[in-house]
């Protein structure tokens, strides 16, 4: 692989970590449609890419270590599960989509997952099984490794599909031809129901963009279908925040924390919030328990000096400024 061809897979990584798996797709490609046969040189010839890929990781680890949150495998696991069946049930029924993805795994119970579990295993190995139609482990395992990267995240979301979703389409469409040549009058009846697909999802759509014209309308929904979200509540907190209404916005801050007592970034907006309200003792305290819970967190430091700034106190503030 030459310096020109790693500049795209760095470009890409620099905009999102969501191709990690970059290389396991190539991989994925050299099965089906290049069929290329199996060997250990298609797997030498893309170790560039995979060192590149654990680079990637490593940079989005360090830079957002609060986003990968797992308390443990157990979690990971019941997420890894839920994430997968979940994506798989919004692309065949895409509704209730919002700004977070699949926010509550935890409510999911044991059986359920047990459940899904064994469902995916089998058909990840019916998938590998159908040599006839190479394009279903093709697109099942695509659709696996492309959303790999996003289901350890605190907060996975609907927009990472983009990728993963590429695989379940590969799937869909091919098996619609291969349905249409073995049905009676396919030929007519596939196409037309594939357009009847199309118009309906086309509606969705125009629907789903209401949603994304105000960070209200946007936060508004996420809340509707998200379920108990600290980070929507801080997130709609924030936008009441902004538009003039911190007495509102204390209200999803409270929630927020209530949900999670140890988010700084909560902190840190309510005490903003307390500020604008001249609640300037309530919103030190906030913006020292920010700056307690995550050091690095530099718009706290900066609020808090200002505080101590307008209170006289220039030694503090400076302090915190700089």
């Amino acid at each position: 692989i030459t310096i020109e061809e790693m500049m795209f897979p760095m470009m890409s990584l620099m905009a999102k970590p969501m191709y990690l798996a970059f290389p396991i797709l190539l991989l994925i490609l050299d099965y089906w449609p290049l069929r290329r046969s199996v060997r250990p040189a298609l797997v030498a010839e893309k170790i560039p890419l995979i060192l590149l890929g654990f680079a990637g990781g490593a940079v989005a680890l360090l830079g957002q270590p609060e986003a990968f949150a797992p308390s443990g495998w157990r979690e990971l696991a019941v997420k890894i599960v839920v994430g997968y069946s979940g994506y798989v049930a919004r692309t065949l029924a895409p509704l209730r989509l919002g700004f977070y993805g699949i926010t509550d795994p935890g409510a999911w119970k044991g059986g359920v997952i047990l459940l899904l579990a064994l469902g995916l295993v089998a058909f990840s190995a019916l998938a590998a099984s159908q040599k006839r139609r190479p394009y279903l482990a093709a697109g099942w395992f695509w659709f696996l490794a492309a959303l790999a990267p996003t289901l350890g995240l605190d907060q996975p979301a609907d927009r990472f599909m983009y990728a993963a979703q590429a695989g379940l389409a590969v799937m869909m469409a091919w098996g619609f031809g291969d349905l249409a040549e073995s049905l009676p009058h396919g030929k007519r009846i596939v196409p037309a129901f594939s357009m009847l697909i199309v118009a309906v999802l086309s509606l969705g759509a125009l629907r789903q963009g209401q949603y994304w014209r105000t960070n209200e309308a946007l936060f508004e929904r996420a809340m509707a279908i998200g379920g108990a979200s600290y980070k929507i509540h801080d997130a709609y907190g924030n936008v009441l925040a902004q538009r003039g209404k911190p007495e509102e916005a204390l209200l999803y801050f409270d929630e927020s924390l209530r949900l999670r007592p140890d988010y700084a970034q909560t902190y840190s907006n309510r005490g903003g919030a307390l500020a604008t309200l001249g609640r300037y003792e309530e919103a030190r305290r906030d913006f020292a328990r920010a700056i307690q819970l995550d050091p690095s967190l530099a718009q706290a430091y900066y609020n808090l000096g200002l505080l101590y700034g307008e209170a006289g106190n220039k030694q503090l503030a400076l302090q915190y400024i700089l």
